[in-house]
């Protein structure tokens, strides 16, 4: 399995689990990809391949968990919304 799909899974399963609720800010990119051991270019590939029912919002350079609300997105200042 690619490491983005392993990482991927990872994030999912963490928002699935409650580690990381709605609006909340998610470690720095460079953080994550430590933690996972990866690169942050395989770290932003996960996060656009992701799919499933929350989402994340990039806001000035920082990912927060979404939960999919209008009020939620009307927030973001960034160009990235990902579902998943």
């Amino acid at each position: 399995m690619l490491k983005t799909n392993v990482v991927k899974e990872q994030i999912i399963d963490m928002i699935q689990s409650d580690s990381y609720t709605s609006g909340q800010r998610l470690p720095s990119e460079p953080q994550m990809a430590e933690s996972f051991s990866v690169s942050r270019e395989t770290l932003l590939e996960a996060f656009k391949t992701a799919c499933s029912g929350r989402s994340l919002v990039c806001k000035t350079r920082s990912w927060y968990v979404c939960d999919g609300a209008p009020s939620c997105h009307s927030k973001s200042l960034g160009p990235a919304i990902l579902y998943w």
